[in-house]
Order: structure tokens, then sequence, then C-alpha cells
């Protein structure tokens, strides 16, 4: 298996790194590591980079060391401080004081969150590189900068916890102290141990409050002198003494007293007789019975096992302790539930809550409302890592009645956008589709809108553009065929004529056509189809409205085909102009043609005629002779001489022209036949 993740010295790094061990070199000091999120995917480390595909943030190194068990390991560590974020991390970059890309690595992906996002982290970043010598590079760094990593802080706790380097305890400062069972010391720098501890308070409890006796045995106190009336304690002797003084100095009203302890024998424990007394009997309350049945000692409680059923408890110190709390704060404190405390007070409520932070589910979870038998359920799938069906899906269950319905709110404004109910989901506002729209039915992409309407309908053969009933634009459709294409062949096929109005035809209909055999036009499909004209009828294929006037291309039965000319004003039968071709081949004009261009005129039409130059052809009068004139050319003139005699003149001579024609601005001579 071909390694993923990898460290990478670049060639402009190696060069460095190569020039540093060389004698005189100079150390290559690292100082920068740069993060970057590698463009969108995990990049391939390549020795020719000279910075990251795309970096997005950079700091000075917190730490640079040499391996301690590989001695020409390098490792340099950069601590991301949870305060940035917001980006991905697949790319690192090593980088030296001059700005050079040392070594470069792809890294596991991991999106480092910002604090603003609502959660944040520290984040170690570690480069490892292998030098050949560890001297050629400098591994000192700004101490500014240095952050102590995990392993920094284990390895310097691991050598604290071996060594002395302790400080001694002080009344102002922690530290070392000796421990001491003593019960009797004053000395500052000596701890008392549990044992001096619980001879202390084993006395302590043998005595009473000072501000709140409690005696128990029988305790001896100093006789008060009578009259005494302060909060000094009486002992029995003090109070009989009173009482008999009481007693003695009123004798006719304590007459009763005097007969009633006559009566009881003069008992001085009448309390403690009366008591034992009682003791005998059965007191009327079930619960004061359960009570009474418990043999009391120190440090024991009595507690309810049943009904009317009691026990005692071994009352510990901690209980002791307990007890002593005059708050119920302390009792925290003391058996130090306060972070408890604290997490319960910030734990979401069942009777409902508000979250300021993320809600984080693992594996299979459901979200649920539940009333009664309804309920509405948002869970996600998902079994294992390797799960290749995980899914978010929504449920709603009971009657039926219950659907999903996304809807938006602005300001007091409610508006639904979507509802899923069990047969379809209905789409409230527009729908923007980036790709495919793709239905597995027949029918599919309804328009339905006022009376009828329209959808796209697929049997397999064929697909068509449908129409419905009016009144039923949700039904089925009817038996119109406006159009449809044969889905085998691409054949486009109209069912209801096409009608053109108001917009320019920019492309070709497309048309059969056929090779080597024109006259097959007879039979092939045109653009306008192959209309039937009865003899003496007529047909515009193509016609062009004029305020005062139409203009037509078309035919009249099978006598001629062309251009007509119609004025509006035309009530009787009949064209204002025309050009068309007839039956026999004939081009007819009803007036003149009048080119744009007269080049292709010029070039094969006499445009002028004339006569050319003059030339003669003379003679001696006493000679017979004749002249013929040249091929093309006429005689224009003859020189006739008098003989001042009866005789007849003489023709001395003749004069002749060519005959010269005017063609495309040339002229040229006419040849004879």
């Amino acid at each position: 298996m071909s390694t993923k993740f990898k460290t990478v010295i670049t060639t402009a790094g190696a060069a460095k790194l190569a020039a540093a061990t060389a004698p005189g070199g100079r150390k290559v000091n690292i100082t920068t590591m740069a993060v970057g999120d590698g463009g969108g995917k995990l990049p391939v480390p390549d020795a020719g980079q000279t910075g990251l595909i795309h970096e997005v943030w950079r700091h000075a190194l917190n730490k640079i060391s040499q391996d301690k068990r590989n001695s020409n390991y390098i490792i340099a560590e950069l601590v991301i401080p949870p305060e940035v974020g917001g980006f991905w991390m697949r790319e690192l970059g090593l980088y030296d004081d001059a700005g050079t890309l040392i070594a470069v690595a792809n890294m596991a992906e991991s999106y480092k969150p910002a604090l603003a996002e609502g959660s944040g982290r520290s984040q170690t970043c570690r480069m490892v590189i292998i030098v050949s010598s560890v001297a050629s590079v400098d591994l000192t760094i700004d101490t500014t900068t240095v952050m102590a990593t995990q392993d920094y802080v284990d390895d310097k706790i691991a050598e604290h916890e071996q060594s002395r380097r302790h400080p001694d305890a002080s009344l102002t400062a922690k530290g070392f102290t000796q421990l001491s069972s003593a019960t009797n010391s004053t000395s500052e720098t000596l701890a008392a141990t549990p044992k001096a501890v619980k001879t202390v308070m084993d006395e302590t409890n043998k005595k009473a409050p000072l501000n709140s006796p409690a005696l128990t045995g029988t305790p001896t106190t100093p006789t008060a002198r009578q009259g005494t009336n302060n909060t000094q304690i009486a002992n029995t002797a003090f109070v009989m003494a009173a009482i008999a003084a009481l007693v003695d100095s009123s004798p006719d009203a304590l007459n009763t007293l005097n007969e009633l302890a006559a009566a009881l024998g003069n008992d001085p424990n009448f309390a403690t007789t009366m008591t034992n007394a009682l003791a005998g009997k059965q007191p009327k309350d079930a619960t004061l019975t359960a009570l009474a049945g418990l043999a009391t000692a120190a440090d024991r409680f009595p507690y309810f096992i049943g009904n009317d059923v009691a026990s005692l408890a071994t009352l510990t110190k901690v209980g002791r302790d307990i007890l002593a709390k005059s708050t119920v704060a302390a009792v925290i404190e003391y058996l130090g539930l306060q972070e408890t405390v604290n997490r319960a007070g910030n734990a979401v409520q069942k009777n409902g809550d508000t979250l300021s932070g993320g809600l984080t589910f693992e594996n299979d979870s459901i979200l649920a409302w539940i009333r009664n038998t309804d309920w509405a359920k948002i869970g996600f799938k998902n079994d294992a890592d390797g799960d290749t069906d995980s899914f978010m899906w929504f449920e709603t269950g009971d009657n039926g009645n219950e659907y999903f319905k996304w809807r938006s709110r602005q300001s007091t404004t409610t508006k639904d956008l979507m509802n899923l109910k069990w047969d379809a989901l209905y789409v409230l506002v527009n729908a923007i589709v980036n790709g495919e729209v793709i239905s597995k039915s027949a029918n599919g992409l309804r328009i339905a809108y006022g009376n009828y309407g329209f959808f796209i309908r697929n049997d397999g053969s064929n697909t068509y553009f449908m129409l419905t009933n009016s009144g039923d634009n949700m039904g089925t459709y009817n038996g119109l065929r406006p159009l449809w294409i044969n889905n085998a062949t691409g054949a486009v096929s109209m069912g209801r004529g096409l009608n053109v109005s108001g917009e320019t035809l920019s492309d070709r209909f497309a048309i059969n056509s056929s090779n080597g055999m024109w006259i097959q036009m007879r039979d092939n499909n045109a653009i306008f189809g192959k209309n039937i004209v009865n003899t003496d009828s007529a047909q515009a294929l193509l016609r062009q409205n004029h305020a005062d006037r139409k203009f037509m291309i078309g035919g009249l039965g099978n006598k001629q085909f062309g251009i007509y000319m119609i004025n509006n004003s035309r009530t009787a039968n009949g064209t204002d102009g025309q050009a068309y071709m007839d039956n026999n081949g004939n081009w007819l004009c009803g007036s003149q043609v009048i080119p744009g261009n007269y080049g292709n005129f010029d070039s094969r039409y006499v445009k002028d005629v004339r006569l050319g130059s003059q030339q003669y052809y003379g003679v001696n009068n006493w000679q017979t002779w004749n002249f013929q004139c040249p091929s093309g050319h006429v005689l224009s003139g003859i020189n006739v001489q008098d003989t001042e005699s009866n005789s007849a003149d003489n023709i001395a001579g003749v004069y002749y022209r060519p005959v010269q024609k005017y063609i495309n601005g040339t002229w040229y001579n006419v040849a004879s036949v």
C-alpha cells in the first residue's frame, strides 16, 4: 500500500541544506510554517514546489528540535490558537528566514473552525524532515512565539516528578512540608497528621460548647450563692436549696406540694421514678413504639426500614461534618459537588431551553415530536464508518394527515415554500434546477393553468405535446395531437397545422431531398406539404400584407405559378401586377424588368450602333473599275469627276465605313454574312 501522506524536501531546500554542510556554510534557519487548503483537494507534495498550492495561514514556529530517538530527524511544530480558523487544512510548508520553501507536506484533511463559528480548538501541526546532518539546521527560534505542546508539558512534568526541586511550604506559599502527630506543638513549619487531628477531635467531642452547653454524664460545677441571677450554670445543690427556700418561705401556699411529696414518700428522684414506671406502659403511637425499641448509643441515629419499623445506623465522621454545616451551599461544597451543580444549572432543561452552541448526535439518531399516536421524526441512519447507505430521513405517522411543510418568515409575514405529502411534493414558489429534472412516468412536466392542462407524454415510441379537456387541467389527455416526435427517427409531425404570425423564421425547415433524380421533387416532402390545387383554383403559399395591397407567391390552377400583387380596392377577380411562369415554361411579366445591376445585360446586349471611321477607295477616270466593301462595311459616299465635255462624268472613287455595335463599353465591328 502506497504512502498517502508524506513530507518532501524541496529542490531549493535540498540545495540550502547541502550548502550548509560545506565548510563555512551558513546554517538553514527554519522560522515559519504555513498552512494551505490544497485548492480544495488533497495535494501530492512535489520537490519542485516553491510555495503552497493555496496558503490560508502562516506563523512563526512554536518549536523546532532534534528528535530524541532519531538523531537525524528534525521536528518542527506550529500551534494554531482557537481564535484562528475558518479554513480547511490539507498541506503544510516550512520556510526559512529568507522566505524559501524548505519542505512541503500533505496531511489528513481537517477543518479548523474559528471561535466565531461556535466552536474552537487549538491545533498542533507537526512536520518531520530527515537531514544528513542536524548541524546544518539552526534549531533556535524566537522565544516570543513559544507555546508549550502536550509532549513538552508531559516531559517536563515527568522530569519534575523525579526531581527534588520543590519549595518548602510556608504561611504564604505552597510547597513541601513535614508531617507531625504531636497535639501540643506550636510549630508553623510542620503539618498535622490525621492521627493528631483525631486525637484533638476526640478530646473536643468530650467538651461542651462554650456558648450552648450540652452536658452528658454527671458534670460537676461550683455551687452558686443563693440569689444569683445570671447565665451561670446551676447545679442540683443550688436548685434544691432554692426550692427549699421557696417552700419554707411560703408554707401555707405550698401545703399541697408537701402533701404530694409525703404521698410519694418524699422520693428525691421523682422524675426518674415516674419515667421508669411509664417505660413499662404501651404508647398509643406506633411510630413511637418503633423508636422506643431502639437501644440508643453515641454516634447512632434512627431510620425507618419499613412501615413503623426502625433501625439504627452509625453516624460517621462525614455524617457529623455534614450535620454541622449550616447551609445547603456548605454541604455541596463539602461533598465536592459544586461543579456538578454548575453543570446541572447549565444543562438543557426538559421543559424547554435555548442552545447557544451546536448539538451533536453520534451514530444512528432520531429527533422526534410525539403526542398520543401522532408523531413527526427526523433521523440519521449510519450503521458504521463503512456504511455505504447512510442517509437522513423524515417521517410522519398516524392517520396520514401529517405532512412536512417548508416555510419562511420575514418580520411578521409567514410564507409557505413547499408541502411534502403522502402522494406528492408541492412546490409553492419558483424552483431553479441546475441539473436534469427526470420523470420515470410516461406523463411529465405538466402545466395546469386556466381551463386547460398541458403536459409532455412519452409512450416509448413517440413523445407528444398533450392537452386536456377544458375544465380538467389535472385530467388525462384529449384527442388532439398538436405535435409529436418519433423517438426512433426524430421525425417531427404536426396534427393541427402551424400558424406563424408576427415572427420571422430565422432557420430553414428541414425537408426531404433525393440524389440524382431531381424529377423526384414531385413526390418529396416539401416545406408547405403536397398541396393539391384544382385547375381553376388559386392558392397562396406566402402572403405579405400592406396597408393598400397584398403580395403573394402562389399559383392559379395548373396554368401558372409566380408572384402576384392585388390592391385592396379591387372588387373583381384579377391582379394588379404579376410575374409568373406559365405551363409552357414561358416567364411573363406584367411590366418592365428593371434590374438593380445592369452588368449581365451590358455583357450580352447591344446598347448602341454606329458607322466607324470613313475610308476611301479611288481610281483614274479613264479606267474601268469596280469595288466591293470589306466585310461589315457599307458605302457612305462617292467621288464624281467633271469631264467638262458633253460626255458623262467619271466616278473617281467611293467612301465606306465599318458598321459598329456597342456592347459592355466596347465598340465592335460587325461581320458580314
